[in-house]
């Protein structure tokens, strides 16, 4: 992890991780950083997601992309597949339309994004922090969760 001087924050951060699922070990990379390179157009692409038959350049802020392209087995970017998608969509359209339909079918939590996976995710990023000594302004830094899970949960 890379810190901002200036501010601690922190500004490029690198998890490599290795876990087995169903007897297949798994090795795993991920690197996030306020510097985005830039690809070889020259244009930013805030998400790379890389792999060994080619890559995936998301454009724009992930939240809201602008632009996809599929580079195919290459990396020449004579013929990118692009996607424009809308931008006046408003952001998170696809989480809350699963919380609506969540709460319309009474459920506790969705099937697609269940609380123990929420919890890894959270505690996956809280090790990388400790590793890294990179705290939250103590206002903010939770030691005891607010909201205790249902025993089924857990």
């Amino acid at each position: 992890m890379k810190k901002c001087p200036e501010s601690g924050v922190d500004e490029t951060t690198t998890i490599d991780m290795g876990f087995s699922i169903g007897g297949r070990e798994i090795r795993t990379k991920a690197i996030a950083s306020l510097s985005t390179p830039a690809s070889p157009d020259g244009q930013l692409a805030h998400v790379i997601i890389e792999g060994s038959n080619g890559k995936i350049e998301i454009r724009g802020w992930e939240a809201l992309p602008t632009e996809l392209y599929l580079f195919k087995n290459s990396y020449s970017l004579s013929k990118p597949y692009d996607v424009t998608f809308h931008e006046e969509e408003p952001l998170f359209v696809p989480e809350a339309d699963e919380v609506a339909r969540c709460i319309r079918e009474g459920l506790l939590e969705s099937p697609e994004m269940p609380w123990a996976e929420s919890l890894l995710v959270m505690e996956i990023m809280d090790f990388v922090r400790k590793q890294n000594d990179l705290q939250y302004p103590p206002e903010i830094e939770a030691s005891e969760p607010s909201v205790m899970l249902p025993s089924r949960l857990l």
